[in-house]
């Protein structure tokens, strides 16, 4: 699992030394949190911590050193975390997290550490790759440590839901979270990708409420945004997934969301391209929640029928790397309005980093400074 922390430290700078040897001192100076910090590493491998390369925050300025990255890859630097816990443990400041495992892949440090440079917070995002069976002890350090927050990524997503005191109604509805806020110790876990496409959609002047959608796919972060989009008011959400491991979760999503009552979902075989065709035709977004587009699936689409896309019918994709997928191409040739998946990503982040510090992420800098 991976974690990442938020930290306001006290005004004396932060020694920390890690069981492989190695240390590090980090700390503020003229209320500057430890994000702005470059780390003094000792001569010798780095193989225990590592400090990612970040761009250039804004104009003139190059030292963004947002973050201390520790992996562990051996039993000896697994022992880091422990000790990082045991350096924190007198601490006057705030933390927040993300867990999860693999994270290489993840955008999250780079988003929050340039979000906290931006605003000016004193918090730092630090990043640990931990084993998946250590999530309770890791709840419990943090609960101890006063953590203020964090994220969980695959494969943790599901097992906080036993971990924490609360659970908003989309992550009890699709029986998974990716945040988690400590309010004096009371946990309570929340599902942001829903969140982060539903703003996505406002930004392009779209809103889903009273809308029938269909939606391609239906993994994780599909469910959370099936999830969201009822809570927010759509009337009929038609889903269409492969018959794959998601294919019966998605009918048992669609179960409990229509128990409430709010909206109805129904969920169909992506390979009935009739149905398809007569769900698209009946609605004003079509949405891919699909990895079809993603690493090596570039250059592919989820889309069973080019011949759907009209223009008016407003295409939103999540894939965000590429920002351009052939389902966005194959949409604009068609003539439709269309959003990537940068906007959902920065947006997910945003609902987190707000549950954490009070404030609103500068998303538009976010997106020009990184995404650009």
């Amino acid at each position: 699992m991976t974690l990442a922390c938020l930290v306001t430290p006290e005004p004396a700078t932060l020694p920390v030394r890690f069981a492989c040897g190695r240390s590090v001192r980090v700390g503020r100076h003229h209320k500057r949190g430890i994000h702005h910090e470059t780390p003094q590493f000792p001569a010798g491998p780095r193989r225990a911590v590592r400090r990612p390369d970040f761009q250039r925050l804004a104009a003139g300025r190059t030292n963004a050193s947002p973050a201390v990255t520790f992996h562990r890859r051996s039993s000896k630097c697994r022992r880091c975390v422990d000790t990082v816990f045991h350096a924190c443990h007198h601490r006057t400041y705030e933390d927040a997290a993300v867990i999860g495992h693999p994270v290489e892949h993840s955008k999250s440090p780079r988003i929050h550490n340039v979000a906290l440079a931006k605003l000016g917070l004193d918090y730092a995002y630090m990043v640990f790759d931990i084993d998946e069976g250590e999530l309770p002890q890791l709840v419990a350090a943090f609960k101890t440590l006063k953590v203020r927050g964090w994220n969980l990524t695959t494969p943790d997503k599901h097992g906080i839901l036993k971990l924490v005191d609360k659970v908003s109604p989309v992550s009890e509805l699709v029986e998974a979270a990716n945040t988690v806020v400590n309010d004096d110790g009371v946990l309570t876990a929340y599902t942001t990708d829903g969140i982060g496409q539903v703003q996505s959609l406002h930004d392009a002047g779209i809103e889903v409420a009273g809308r029938t959608i269909t939606q391609m796919g239906c993994g994780g972060a599909g469910s959370a945004i099936a999830a969201q989009f009822i809570e927010d008011g759509v009337k009929e959400l038609n889903i269409y997934n492969r018959r794959d491991e998601f294919f019966e979760p998605a009918k048992a999503l669609a179960e409990r969301i229509n128990a409430r009552g709010k909206g109805k979902v129904v969920v169909r075989d992506l390979a009935d391209v009739a149905a398809f065709r007569k769900s698209v035709k009946a609605s004003s977004i079509l949405i891919n929640t699909t990895s079809v587009g993603f690493a090596q699936q570039e250059g592919h689409s989820a889309l069973p029928d080019e011949a759907v896309l009209r223009p008016d019918l407003f295409i939103s994709e999540i894939v965000y790397s590429p920002a351009r997928t052939t389902f966005i191409e194959q949409a604009e040739k068609a003539g439709c309005k269309s959003i990537n998946g940068i906007g959902m990503l920065v947006h997910q982040a945003a609902a987190s980093f707000k549950m954490w510090t009070g404030e609103n992420m500068p998303v538009a800098d976010i997106k020009r400074l990184l995404f650009s």
